[in-house]
């Protein structure tokens, strides 16, 4: 299965970060951050390391943990 690993993406809006939880070759994202351009960020960081991603989790319903992904 592999080793997991836990990496902050920190946000600057809000300050809301979003995690990365991942193996080797796949990434689940807890939280989405509060705008669109963090989210975009957040996309290429995945995309840059080779992973897929599995999941997105919204941990709870306010708008700064999710308004990014809309």
């Amino acid at each position: 299965m592999g080793e997991i690993s836990i990496v902050r993406f920190a946000g600057r809006e809000a300050n809301v970060n979003a995690y990365i939880i991942h193996n080797a070759t796949h990434a689940v994202v807890v939280d989405s951050l509060r705008n669109r351009e963090e989210a975009a960020e957040l996309v290429q960081t995945i995309r840059e390391s080779g992973r897929r991603l599995q999941a997105i989790f919204v941990t709870h319903g306010h708008p700064d943990h999710y308004i990014g992904s809309l």
